[in-house]
């Protein structure tokens, strides 16, 4: 996968849950303020989890969506 794919899968991919999260969720918050936490959320738990975990199937070379799936889930 090249770099420039990856870190646009990267930065992106939080924005669509955060966006649902602030649009759909009840709050008694700003709309705006549960957007920037959700998405801040989302981005710790991808460098946690996301990045260690696409790192540990690319040495192993499974590559494939199914391999990616689980790890998402």
């Amino acid at each position: 996968m090249p770099l420039k794919r990856f870190l646009l899968a990267l930065l992106s991919a939080p924005l669509l849950p955060a966006a649902l999260q602030a649009a759909l969720g009840e709050s008694e918050y700003h709309p705006l303020a549960v957007f920037v936490i959700a998405a801040i959320a989302i981005y710790v738990l991808q460098l946690v989890v996301g990045i260690p975990g696409y790192l540990f199937l690319r040495r192993t070379g499974r590559l494939r969506l199914p391999a990616h799936a689980l790890l998402g889930f």
